[in-house]
């Protein structure tokens, strides 16, 4: 009996392996194309943006905006604060994490410290492409987020007579599905840091462009 329990375990394990990975030489193993997806966050005036974006159209190729934001980068009028890129493949969700780990209590005792809790500060990102039928634009769904420590709150002594202190972050989130041509960049939006990432730039707003390209080989 426990010897057919263990064939079955083997049976249901091969075939959720053909269903994530597809058949031999099949087709759904051939579609697997490897994909590259760029993210810019880029800190730029916000009148410099309005002026860039008023009155014109919203393309799905955004290479001419970022060419003109490209270049205000050159003049340091615009600055790129960071670039992710992901190697990932089709249908494939991935995420990078480029962040410091700060731990703090939640829950308190008479002795101090009973809980914790870990909130990252820095950057995330997760994509999610997939190929469509003409092989040459990619459905993207793509979260991000910059997670920036602020202060540290000091709520004073609760009940128990232990000293509260919570650090206070600052998050600038996306979450959207774009629709991208191959090797094309798209302004997928804007996004609020708490601090310039340039200190001497008023009023900055950062803007976000994205880039996927498919591979030209199946290797990733």
């Amino acid at each position: 009996m426990k010897l057919r329990k263990v064939e079955m375990i083997k049976k249901l394990l091969l075939i959720s392996l053909w269903l994530l990975h597809g058949f031999p030489g099949s087709a759904l193993a051939a579609d697997l194309r490897g994909i590259t997806i760029q993210v810019e966050f880029i800190e730029v005036k916000h009148s410099d943006l309005t002026d860039l974006i008023f009155d014109k159209p919203f393309e799905s190729d955004s290479g001419k905006l970022r060419k003109q934001i490209q270049e205000k980068v050159r003049n340091r009028d615009a600055d790129i604060i960071d670039t992710v890129v992901i190697r990932t493949r089709d249908t494939v969700r991935t995420n990078t994490v480029s962040a410091d780990q700060i731990k703090y209590p939640v829950n308190y005792d008479v002795t101090g410290a009973a809980g914790f809790e870990i909130q990252n500060a820095g950057i995330f990102v997760r994509v999610e492409p997939l190929i469509t039928e003409d092989k040459k634009t990619i459905l993207l769904n793509i979260f991000s987020e910059f997670s920036e420590r602020i202060a540290d709150a000091d709520y004073g002594n609760n009940a128990k007579g232990v000293r509260v202190i919570q650090p206070q972050f600052h998050k600038a989130r996306m979450e959207t599905s774009l629709l991208v041509t191959d090797g094309t960049y798209s302004f997928a939006g804007t996004a609020r840091l708490n601090k310039a990432y340039n200190k001497n730039r008023e009023d900055p707003i950062v803007m976000v462009f994205v880039r996927a390209m498919i591979n030209q080989s199946d290797e990733n």
